[in-house]
């Protein structure tokens, strides 16, 4: 069973009997809402001594008898505010400092008059401290031609038949029409893709280029050659 909130009927100041039936909402709203929201009725015939009933007033350090909030005085000031049912999602904060988001139902008595609000403030600190670490766990580096990506929902020959449909592409040449220099260059940037790798890639590559699979073994070697010439002259070691 919930802790009794700081709303609880022993702590309450005297309540006008129209505005008791919200008085029994406070309590309610507290434990619903939980410990990171504020919830306080204002009778606002006494601007002065207007919190009549409020839950989880830690979060502002408010309490009975206390005074009328800046936005109840501005809504006196304002007809158009006056006429509303109730306010949403505002921002409000406490003396501190604090953010809170805020909604606030308007009581109104027979003649239209409002009499009483009824005001949910939700503290932010933990939801924005949770938004900043969803921020940071989701947070990636955009990917461009330089910096590493991939997809994690591919099979092999999927991975295998578009690399190949990718480097073929970026040659601008059937496949048919290409010479052997073309057919080199498409099948060292396949071999630093890291295609060949993947078991059957000989057989899918020779296919798409028309060519035998000892061709594209041929083809691999002299790229997998120039490589550890390219390695060698930059210092940086060769990768088999």
């Amino acid at each position: 069973m919930a802790a009794d909130s700081d709303a609880s009927p022993k702590k309450r100041a005297r309540i006008a009997d129209d505005l008791k039936p919200y008085a029994a909402m406070v309590d309610f709203l507290g434990t619903v809402f939980g410990e990171d929201t504020e919830v306080v009725l204002d009778d606002v015939r006494d601007l002065n001594r207007s919190i009549v009933a409020i839950a989880n007033s830690h979060l502002t350090g408010r309490a009975l008898g206390g005074s009328a909030t800046d936005l109840i005085l501005s809504i006196f000031r304002n007809p158009e505010l006056r006429a509303r049912d109730w306010v949403t999602e505002y921002e409000s904060r406490s003396r501190n400092g604090n953010l809170f988001r805020s909604h606030t139902y308007f009581i109104k008595g027979d003649d239209g008059e409002i009499i009483g609000m009824l005001s949910i403030n939700t503290d932010m600190r933990r939801m924005l401290q949770a938004r900043d670490l969803l921020t940071a766990m989701t947070r990636m580096a955009p990917v461009d031609d330089s910096g590493p990506s991939g997809r994690l929902d591919v099979t092999p020959r999927e991975q295998t038949d578009e690399a190949i449909e990718r480097e073929v592409d970026a040659a601008g040449i059937h496949p048919s029409v290409m010479t052997p220099a073309d057919k080199h260059r498409v099948i060292q940037r396949l071999f630093e893709s890291g295609i060949f790798l993947m078991r059957g890639s000989v057989a899918l590559t020779a296919q798409a280029l028309l060519l035998s699979e000892p061709s594209i073994y041929r083809y691999v070697a002299n790229a997998r050659k120039d490589q550890k010439k390219r390695a060698a002259s930059t210092g940086t070691g060769s990768e088999e």
